[in-house]
């Protein structure tokens, strides 16, 4: 009886893992179509708004997912404090740091980065152009991380399924 339930708690420890690992990949995938509405709503604010880049992030961080947002705050946060950095650089600071709890991979992350090198200082065209550029090769990193989840998922089930069987032969 003992041995039965230590097995089912290992079948269904191998299940969590896989849900997990699923669940992150979920995640992922929703944080880089927040990252494109993110270009979207910056690109809407900077044609229709007009605002300096400081109101524009506190007007974007009110419609857009809680981790970004925070992300925003840290960036709104360092530009109060005015200590002359250029916000090129304070964009990637916030991103760089944030990055891990977005599970975005280092290209993912070197696209978010880009977003910001040419905000607040190229005229209104050029940056809606930089904008576009910038979703476009975001959405494209989206339908190649959903095509990867969509091929793995099967297999991530499968192999936890087998890994906890194999545990299971192994300790009885």
């Amino acid at each position: 009886m003992l041995k039965a339930a230590g097995s089912m708690c290992v079948l269904a420890a191998c299940i969590g893992f896989v849900r997990e690992l699923l669940r992150t990949g979920s995640l992922h995938k929703e944080y880089l179509e927040a990252l494109i509405e993110l270009t979207e709503l910056l690109s809407a604010e900077i044609r229709y708004e007009r605002l300096p880049i400081q109101e524009a992030l506190q007007q974007i961080q009110k419609k857009i997912r809680p981790e970004i947002a925070f992300v925003l705050r840290q960036m709104i946060d360092q530009m109060k404090d005015a200590t002359g950095t250029p916000f090129s650089e304070i964009w990637e600071q916030a991103f760089r740091k944030g990055g891990k709890e977005l599970f975005l991979t280092g290209e993912e992350l070197e696209e978010v980065c880009r977003i910001g090198k040419h905000l607040g200082f190229l005229d209104q065209r050029q940056q809606e152009e930089h904008l576009q550029g910038c979703r476009e090769r975001l959405q494209r990193l989206l339908r190649l991380r959903q095509k990867e989840l969509e091929e793995k998922k099967h297999m991530y089930r499968c192999l936890g399924v087998a890994a906890g069987i194999f545990v299971i032969l192994i300790l009885v």
